[in-house]
């Protein structure tokens, strides 16, 4: 009897031994810290997953736009690459303004040649006709190309052509006033057979190399009297004389008078023009009288007294643009 008793408790025991240890297995698999544990683990994966194909979309979008630029180069050290080469996309936008830029440069010369190209065929000065009792100036006409120069009619047409004077062209050898005095407005010089000095000497080397078309020029002049007098107001007083000849007498020899035609020629032009344009004017008469050249072929002012009075008052002419 005490026996069986032993071994029903010994099973009673091993009995409960088993269900205390099924108890603490179902436990710690439905304990709370566990599961919570296993759940921080898989949130903080997933936003780092989440991140890192962030950072490689970036990567792959800036390497992407550099292949696509070829801009390698740009990373280079050397200046010129790095300017010649660009990878970012406002360097692309600044290349294309630069290229705008570029073009409208280019279209804007095209134009200033063309322009360029057309007024060397062209009136310089608006066309006008000469009104009765009107006077008109226009700017002194300069040569285009140095070796020929344009001389103009009122209406734009072309007069005639003076070619660059040369001691070895005689038809170069300008004597006539209109001629000479345009000729030094086109080329800012008198044409080669003018020799200066107007000592005996000067003279006869004038003469021994251009025989009747010999003609003289003076040294410059500052006086403010005279006839400086019967002109405007100068920018500044500096001006020369130029013999014209006008008789046959002049340059007839290697000894000769220089006559009374000369031109005066005031360099820096009057305050009244507002502007610095050389004004010729010529004299027949020793100065007594003059006439204003006014640019263009057959252009010359009416006389007005110089020296002396009774020819009539200078008149300011208008300039035409």
């Amino acid at each position: 009897m005490n026996k069986r008793k032993g071994i029903l408790l010994g099973s009673l025991t091993l009995l409960g031994l088993a269900l205390s240890s099924c108890d603490l297995s179902l436990s710690i698999s439905s304990s709370p810290l566990s599961s919570s544990s296993s759940s921080f683990v898989t949130e903080t994966s997933v936003p780092s997953e989440t991140s890192v194909p962030s950072e490689t979309t970036s990567s792959a979008t800036s390497s992407g736009t550099t292949t696509s630029e070829d801009s390698v180069p740009a990373s280079s050290s050397s200046p010129m690459s790095s300017s010649h080469s660009s990878s970012s996309p406002a360097s692309s936008s600044s290349s294309s303004s630069s290229s705008s830029k570029t073009s409208s440069s280019s279209s804007s010369s095209v134009i200033s040649s063309q322009s360029s190209s057309s007024s060397a065929g062209t009136s310089p000065f608006t066309p006008f006709t000469p009104a009765s009792g009107s006077y008109y100036r226009v700017h002194p006409v300069k040569s285009a190309d140095g070796q020929s120069l344009s001389v103009y009619n009122t209406d734009g047409t072309v007069n005639r052509t003076l070619q660059k004077s040369s001691t070895s062209d005689e038809s170069t050898w300008y004597v006539d006033y209109e001629d000479v005095a345009l000729y030094y407005q086109g080329f800012g010089s008198l044409p080669a057979n003018y020799h200066f000095g107007t000592d005996s000497s000067d003279k006869k080397e004038a003469y021994a190399s251009f025989g009747k078309k010999a003609r003289l020029y003076t040294d410059d002049y500052t006086r403010t009297s005279g006839y400086m007098s019967a002109f405007p107001t100068p920018n500044q007083y500096r001006y020369f004389e130029a013999d014209i000849g006008g008789t046959s007498s002049y340059a007839s020899s290697s000894s000769w008078s220089r006559g009374t035609y000369r031109l005066v020629i005031v360099y820096d032009g009057f305050k009244q023009y507002n502007s610095t344009d050389t004004v010729i004017f010529f004299t027949t008469d020793h100065y007594s009288s003059f006439r204003e050249c006014y640019n263009y072929a057959g252009g010359w002012s009416n006389l007005f007294n110089g020296e002396d009075s009774g020819y009539g008052s200078y008149v300011m002419p208008e300039t035409v643009e």
